[in-house]
C-alpha cells in the first residue's frame, strides 16, 4: 500500500504527518473547529491537573520535611529544593500519563469525524454505510479499540516508570509508548478502511519508517510536557491525508 519509495523518504514523510494536517486544518473549517474542541480541553484538563496535582502532592512532602529537617537549616533547604523539584516532576509526569489515558477515549468521536471528512472530502472515501448509525457503530469500535490502547499505555507508562532507575533501558518504554501514540493516529482512517487486524499488522510491518518518523516528531513535542495533546487532532488529519494519498496510489497501480 506504501506509495513512498525509500526508507529515508517515508521516514521524513511520518515526521511531516502533523505538519500537513495542520496545514490542511487551515482549509478546512470543519476539521479545525472539530480539533479545537480537544485542544482546548486538553488544555483545560492540564492546567486543572497541574494546579490540584502539585497542591495535593506538596502538602504531603510539607507533611514529611518540615518537622524533619527543621533541626538543619541549610541542609533542609537544599533538601526541601530538591524535595520540590521531585514532586513538580512527579506531578508533570502523572497529570500527562492519566490525561493521555482519560482523554484518549474521550476524543475519539473528534479523531474519528476529523479522519472521515478528510478521507471523504480529499478522496472521496467514505465508511460504506454514510449513516448516522454507521457512523455511530464506527465511533463505538474505535471507543473499545481506545480503551484497549489505554490499558496498553497505561502498562508501557509503569514499565517506563519501573524501568527509568535503569538509565541504559528507560528509553525503550518511552519510545514504545511514543510508537502507539502515533500508530493511533493512521487507526481511525484504517478502521474507515474496514482494516482487518491482520491488515493492520502488515500496515505496521511495510510502514515502519513511517510510523517511526511521526514517532519521532511526536517525542520532540514531548519535550515540553503537554505539548503533543495540543497537536494529535492535527495528527489524526496528517495521517488521514497520507493514507488517502497510499490508497490512491495502490488503486492507480492495481
Amino acid at each position: 500500500m506504501s506509495a513512498f519509495n525509500t526508507k529515508p523518504r517515508t521516514f521524513f514523510q511520518g515526521f511531516g504527518v502533523i505538519s500537513k494536517g495542520l496545514s490542511l486544518a487551515r482549509k478546512d473549517k470543519l476539521v479545525m473547529l472539530y480539533s479545537l474542541v480537544p485542544i482546548l480541553i486538553s488544555i483545560g484538563f492540564l492546567y486543572l491537573g497541574f494546579e490540584v496535582g502539585y497542591a495535593y502532592l506538596k502538602n504531603l512532602m510539607f507533611s514529611f520535611t518540615v518537622d524533619k529537617w527543621s533541626f538543619d537549616f541549610f541542609g533542609g533547604l537544599i533538601l526541601l529544593w530538591l524535595a520540590k523539584f521531585f514532586f513538580k516532576s512527579l506531578t508533570v509526569i502523572l497529570v500527562v500519563i492519566f490525561s493521555y489515558i482519560f482523554l484518549q477515549v474521550l476524543y475519539i468521536p473528534f479523531y474519528s469525524f476529523i479522519a472521515e471528512r478528510v478521507l471523504k472530502k480529499e478522496f472521496g472515501i467514505e465508511l460504506a454505510n454514510e449513516s448516522w448509525s454507521a457512523f455511530l457503530l464506527y465511533t463505538v469500535q474505535m471507543i473499545k479499540t481506545g480503551v484497549l490502547k489505554s490499558i496498553i499505555f497505561l502498562l508501557v507508562a509503569i514499565l517506563c516508570f519501573a524501568l527509568s532507575f535503569i538509565p541504559p533501558l528507560g528509553f525503550l518504554p518511552l519510545y514504545f509508548g511514543l510508537l502507539v501514540i502515533a500508530y493511533d493516529a493512521f487507526d481511525y482512517s484504517l478502521e474507515i478502511l474496514s482494516f482487518k487486524l491482520r491488515e493492520r499488522l502488515d500496515f505496521i510491518k511495510k510502514e515502519t519508517f513511517l510510523i517511526n518518523g511521526h514517532t519521532f516528531a511526536l517525542g520532540l513535542l514531548s519535550l515540553i510536557p503537554g505539548l503533543m495533546f495540543l497537536f494529535l487532532p492535527f495528527a489524526v488529519a496528517g495521517a488521514a491525508l497520507t493514507i488517502g494519498e497510499m490508497y490512491e496510489s495502490a488503486k492507480q497501480n492495481s
